[in-house]
């Protein structure tokens, strides 16, 4: 596998990992749903872009979300754009993310038409002179009320 194959895998193994460091010592399904549950959250950032994943009740649902992904865009497949896949390899047909691949969260989504099928606007990949900021991995700090914080 290429260098930047991990994209395809590295936010579940993100996940896991997180989930293990705050469990702590004394992993249990228990410790690892709390930990995960008082993960912190993250932003959209600026431009509204980031991915948004929590678990547990942090005002995005009704109740405990179990769920996860809490924000979510819209993309379409263009069949003319060309451009790298996940493992690097060239070729023709790629997504496109609508308005520069910005992300909306339950009740905020746009209420004027969605400019479908409209290259303009859109984005395919980012490459390291284009990333945003808020697609950055940040370090984050052990919360206090994750178990392993106990």
């Amino acid at each position: 596998m290429r260098e930047n194959g991990f994209a395809i895998t590295e936010g579940e193994v993100q996940l896991l990992m997180t989930g293990l460091q705050l469990a702590g010592p004394h992993l249990t399904p228990e410790t690892f749903r709390d930990a995960l549950f008082h993960a912190p959250t993250q932003s959209a950032g600026q431009g509204g872009i980031g991915t948004i994943i929590t678990y547990g009740d942090h005002g995005y649902w009704q109740g405990t979300d179990l769920g996860g992904l809490d924000n979510a865009g819209v993309i379409y497949w263009d069949p003319n754009a060309m451009g790298n896949d996940e493992t690097g390899s060239p070729g023709k047909g790629m997504y496109r993310l609508v308005d520069g691949g910005r992300r909306y969260l339950p009740g905020q989504w746009p209420t004027t038409p969605i400019k479908l099928f409209d290259p303009a606007g859109t984005v395919t990949t980012y490459d390291a002179s284009n990333v945003p900021p808020e697609l950055v991995p940040k370090k984050q700090p052990l919360p206090a009320n994750a178990p392993a914080a106990q």
